[in-house]
């Protein structure tokens, strides 16, 4: 019975770790798709002086802006991972080049947050705990729900702040800690309150 139940524990414990190190790419920068790269002295999508502006949008649609910030190779992560769990490379994956990112979020065509649009990217998260403590504790993928309550905790912050307080959010403002982003903009349908977006999806979840 015992064994029985380590094996049944061993299987999802298999399945959590295949999800968690499952990233999502992130769109590459292209203007045709408004998907545009932030430089800090260039306005953000939602600024006047930025090429969306001139755009026409038709009647009962507002732009929304899916932000991706901490750019990352996906690649990188799979060199780690190979060192942490040891050299194959026949189990080379293709599908895991490109880029991915550490969060996400989605800002009203005013900048200001949508609160409950913050996704952290599990698969960073996994990284680095593949780093330490590494998998030879029994709990190295434990506590990523306690540590997204922390972050989504500060990432709320943001609801308060303009547009200019997402050039540099709370945790980014070290210049040690500078953070790689991209927007990818998109047309909501606007409420009959005139908010931006009823009740936006996450388009990125991982």
């Amino acid at each position: 019975m015992q064994g029985e139940r380590l094996r049944r524990a061993g299987i999802v414990g298999y399945w959590r770790a295949i999800e968690l190190f499952s990233p999502q790419k992130v769109p590459a920068v292209s203007s045709r798709e408004r998907v545009y790269p932030v430089a800090a002295d260039d306005p953000l999508p939602w600024e006047a002086g930025h090429a969306l502006r001139t755009v026409p949008l038709e009647p009962g649609f507002v732009w929304q802006h899916v932000i991706y910030g901490g750019a990352y190779q996906l690649c990188a992560v799979r060199d780690i991972l190979l060192a942490v769990f040891g050299e194959s490379e026949d189990n080379h994956d293709g599908r895991i080049d490109g880029e991915s990112a550490l969060f996400s979020l989605t800002v009203t065509d005013e900048g200001r947050l949508l609160l409950d649009s913050p996704v952290l990217s599990t698969c960073a998260w996994a990284t680095g705990r593949a780093l330490s403590p590494g998998p030879g504790s029994r709990a190295w993928l434990d506590g990523f729900d306690e540590e997204t309550g922390i972050w989504l905790a500060r990432a709320a912050e943001l609801g308060e702040l303009s547009a200019l307080g997402l050039r540099s959010p709370p945790w980014t403002r070290s210049p040690a800690r500078a953070t790689t982003m991209t927007v990818k903009t998109k047309k909501s349908v606007k409420c009959a309150s005139g908010g931006d977006g009823c009740r936006p999806r996450n388009s990125w979840s991982s």
